[in-house]
């Protein structure tokens, strides 16, 4: 008498698929929609599609990440959907998998406003009805910060200069158009380098100011830059 051994035939592992969820930041952005599919046997279709795209088709074989890039989404809610189908189907086909994700994406917050506007170097003021700046017993540096520039991407900007005096910054922007400096980051360290955010797709203006503790000096050359959907030196 013989016995043959025969092994047990593991079942297959049906289609799934699942969305990444990134972290988002405030205001309009553009984002890569990606996630994870898995089944080892045959080419899937992924059909990706919410209110704010276009339905988009990537094809997978045999599981693993799959991706579609700059997808724009504006403020507010959201629901992208993912579905999987066998390849080659064009019209009602059999979902095998789905995954949904909900999201919302949140206004930036506005930044405290400035005063007066400064033009042709000339610092705002912020001495109430005054009309002159405020003294503090320290001398203002007398030379603007060299080579004033910024990179821009999206509501992301990065700002650099050379550092020529004075141990304080200040950065004065605003809206292009506008006849007053709108927002400020002030009192910053003067190393040469700082990043602003959440400024959306806005086209904005920006100038420095070096100072010595509350003593501002003159503003450089303004820059004005444009919302960009990758980063851009302006200058």
């Amino acid at each position: 008498m013989f016995f043959v051994s025969v092994s047990p035939v593991q079942a297959q592992e049906g289609p799934s698929v699942s969305i990444d969820k990134p972290t988002l930041s405030c205001g309009d952005q553009t984002i890569t929609v990606s996630g994870t599919s898995n089944y080892d046997l045959e080419i899937m279709n992924i059909l990706v599609s919410s209110t704010d795209m276009t339905p988009q088709k990537t094809s997978i074989f045999g599981g693993g990440d799959w991706s579609i890039s700059n997808q724009t989404f504006s403020v507010g809610s959201h629901t992208i959907t993912a579905i999987v189908t066998y390849a080659g189907c064009e019209t009602d086909c059999q979902v095998l998998a789905s995954d949904t994700w909900d999201f919302t994406i949140e206004a930036c917050e506005e930044e405290e406003s400035t005063t007066e506007s400064g033009t042709g170097g000339t610092p705002p003021t912020f001495a109430g009805s005054s009309t002159e700046a405020p003294q503090c017993g320290m001398n203002a540096p007398t030379n603007t910060g060299a080579n004033f520039h910024v990179y821009r991407n999206g509501p992301d900007a990065i700002l650099k200069w050379w550092p020529t005096g004075g141990n304080k910054a200040n950065i004065y922007y605003k809206q292009v158009g506008s006849s007053v400096w709108q927002y400020a980051l002030r009192d910053i360290d003067n190393t040469g380098l700082t990043e602003i955010h959440c400024l959306g797709t806005l086209d904005i203006v920006f100038a420095l100011q070096q100072a010595n503790g509350c003593a501002g000096g003159s503003l450089t050359q303004y820059v004005v830059d444009s919302g960009t959907n990758g980063w851009m030196l302006f200058r």
